[in-house]
């Protein structure tokens, strides 16, 4: 963990001695009066870790003048359950937006919790013996992720590079039902990486890095996470990340509309599943509830920008389908209990906190068709 951390810090020094190196150097008090700093709440409310509350610092910078701004995002959140997260991403561009990093660091400690339908099914195996509880589900799970991405620019709009990521999961039961799911589901602790190729076609201008208003961003990754660096069986995944802005009835307003896929191969374990209750994939879902081998997503917002305020009203909606069932018991039997459509919709408001660069703070209401409700508080769009 410590030697994680420094690297993380050390990635990140070498940007700002980049930045002195181009005649930026940073000062601190200057960046502060300028809006350059912005500390903002986090809030959240999801039926899988409970409502949380902590804050967020985002901090714009330049490495050089011909580049967009980059930011480094950071923050931390604690939670009823007694479920923690902490999180720092530092997202830069250089030589004149050419080359791009983005390095992330998180810690999570999540108390998961959730129900199961009243005739006691969980669809697994298992199901037949559950225990008599009013509890739900209950279990435990401690991650700490480390990522390492780096694009070039090789033609006008495409970027090519590579990733590296680092995850080490660790699970435990807090009930007998919760060590009954765990079970079903092949959830095993883990400690691996996965490298992979990144492809991207980006036409998103300097100025609108983080609220484009008219514009394409594809990215195509593919995934290998080898026996040799941490994994139990070696395992793939192609994802496709496709957002497409264009503007809205007014001319400040923006539609954005996204598609996901991820689709890994027969022996992906449980922790590497797609899942649905990523805010970047769909809104209003139990982290970590459902998940497969195959996902394939959509989802569309409008964002209206409220005349001569800082204000944007949002309204969003989405839908995914999970096919392939997961490795379940670890030995190659597939589970389809998740295998299905879902959808999800809600209302959000946004606000501008570093206007120039189009970064906001952004309040979501999200409601899936499974009845759930869950509220999002941070910084930047969903997708």
């Amino acid at each position: 963990m410590q030697k994680i951390t420094l690297a993380f810090l050390s990635l990140l020094l070498t940007s700002l001695l980049i930045a002195e190196d181009n005649n930026s150097t940073i000062d601190i008090t200057q960046s502060i009066k300028e809006g350059h700093y912005k500390i903002v709440p986090l809030i959240s409310s999801n039926p899988t870790s409970g409502t949380g509350l902590g804050g967020a610092v985002t901090y714009l910078y330049n490495l050089d003048p011909d580049s967009s701004p980059s930011q480094l995002l950071s923050g931390a959140q604690y939670t009823n359950t007694k479920s923690w997260s902490a999180f720092a991403k530092n997202d830069a561009y250089l030589y004149g937006d050419k080359l791009r990093s983005i390095t992330v660091l998180s810690v999570v400690h999540n108390k998961s919790q959730f129900d199961i339908p009243s005739n006691g099914d969980f669809g697994f195996e298992s199901s037949d013996t559950l225990p008599e509880s009013g509890d739900g589900v209950q279990y435990n799970i401690d991650i700490l992720f480390v990522a390492q991405m780096l694009s070039y620019e090789v033609k006008e709009h495409l970027f090519a590079g590579g990733h590296i990521f680092y995850v080490s999961q660790t699970f435990s039961d807090a009930n007998e039902r919760g060590k009954i799911f765990l079970e079903d589901n092949g959830a095993s602790d883990a400690k691996r990486a996965t490298v992979g190729l990144d492809l991207s076609y980006d036409t998103r201008n300097k100025k609108e890095k983080y609220f484009p208003r008219n514009a394409e961003w594809i990215l195509l990754q593919a995934n290998y996470s080898p026996t040799f660096l941490g994994a139990k069986q070696s395992f793939s995944s192609i994802a496709l990340n496709a957002r497409i802005y264009r503007p809205g009835f007014n001319k400040e307003d923006v539609w954005a509309n996204q598609f996901y896929g991820f689709y890994s191969s027969e022996s992906t374990p449980d922790g590497a599943l797609a899942a649905l209750g990523s805010r970047k994939i769909l809104r209003g879902f139990p982290i970590g509830k459902y998940k497969a081998r195959y996902l394939t997503a959509a989802q569309t917002e409008y964002r209206y920008q409220i005349p001569d305020t800082k204000y944007r009203a949002v309204v969003f909606a989405g839908g995914a389908q999970l096919a392939g069932g997961s490795v379940g018991d670890g030995e190659g039997n597939n589970r389809d209990e998740n295998n299905g459509f879902y959808y999800s919709g809600g209302v959000g408001l946004r606000y501008a906190i570093q206007q120039k660069a189009g970064v906001d703070l952004h309040l979501d209401l999200a409601t899936s068709n499974d009845g759930e409700f869950s509220v999002y508080v941070g910084v930047n769009q969903a997708f």
